[in-house]
């Protein structure tokens, strides 16, 4: 069998094929590290939330009047192991802090939770959730 000349590809058509390939993986490589990121700055956000959350249910455990002077003390306000330890038992973000606050007082009791932590390479993020609660 016998190879004819025009069935074989060049090297500068290889180079040039290379170099598309090249080209292709280096941008998907930057959208697969993108998504990863993304996808990190998601799962802190998602778990900021459910702290956050936590937080709050323990908050509306306590007999409403003493619920502001207990807010107002920083009974809720948390950081390091004390978020770590019961009732809470979180796994910690960077620098994961908690800051309660109440927005507006008397019947109905206005109450903010707010979790702050660093996310790598993106300064510090917040999330907070706000609520009333009564007194029936």
């Amino acid at each position: 069998m016998r190879l004819n000349k025009n069935n074989a590809f060049t090297l500068s058509e290889l180079l040039v094929a290379a170099l598309i390939l090249a080209f292709t993986l280096i941008g998907m490589l930057g959208v697969i590290m993108n998504i990863m990121h993304l996808n990190q700055l998601n799962r802190n956000t998602v778990k900021a939330a459910s702290h956050s959350q936590s937080v709050m249910e323990e908050i509306k455990k306590v007999n409403f009047s003493t619920l502001q002077t207990n807010i107002n003390n920083g009974v809720w306000d948390l950081s390091g192991n004390s978020l770590t330890q019961p009732p809470f038992n979180f796994t910690l973000m960077p620098n994961e802090t908690v800051n309660t606050s109440v927005f507006q007082t008397g019947n109905p009791l206005g109450v903010n939770v707010e979790i702050n932590w660093q996310e790598s390479g993106q300064g510090t993020r917040a999330f907070s959730i706000q609520t009333f609660i009564t007194n029936i």
